[in-house]
């Protein structure tokens, strides 16, 4: 299955950004959120330690939230909870270079590696214990960003895949 999104120009904004499938029918959502307007406010400050990203986002029933860990956990090694139908699972970051990303999504037993190139604008989603590609996320254009999921498996779902990589994309 192929699902094209458009992610917004401004890194900060709140605005809902639309999944479509092929038949340009809306397949779901994802939007970043702010707990309250002083979250909202830090983002205009050049002080990184005080920026959090939430995520939330929804496709065929299937509801998922990103919150950010507090600070103390966030010290060496970013981290999200994440919640699948209020079902918690947990996202890190693994990256050690800027350009060579590596978020490590752990849903349940298994653990699905997001494998961003700069050089060709493709995520590769790896599931671990398989060794196999679950999933390719590709930069079809930069501005607007508009991307293209091609999903390979059901391992992961819609809102999952382009959740990790919206906040790949906030990130980094």
């Amino acid at each position: 299955m192929e699902y094209i999104a458009t992610l917004p120009y401004t890194k900060y904004g709140d605005k809902q950004i639309a999944i479509y499938d092929a038949q340009d029918e809306q397949a779901g959502f994802i939007q970043r959120y702010y707990k309250n307007i002083f979250d909202k406010l830090f983002h205009y400050i050049p002080i990184f330690f005080l920026h959090k990203t939430n995520i939330y986002g929804e496709s065929d029933g299937v509801k998922i939230k990103f919150v950010e860990r507090s600070f103390k956990d966030n010290l060496k090694k970013l981290k999200w909870d994440v919640l699948v139908n209020d079902e918690p699972h947990y996202l890190e970051d693994k990256t050690k270079i800027t350009t060579n990303v590596r978020m490590v999504y752990h849903k349940g037993d298994k653990q699905y590696i997001f494998k961003k190139d700069m050089l060709n604008n493709v995520c590769e989603v790896v599931n671990e214990s398989e060794q196999s590609v679950c999933a390719e996320i590709i930069l079809k254009k930069r501005i607007p960003a508009i991307v293209k999921v091609r999903k390979k498996s059901d391992a992961l779902t819609l809102p999952e895949l382009l959740g990790v990589y919206f906040m790949i994309y906030l990130v980094y």
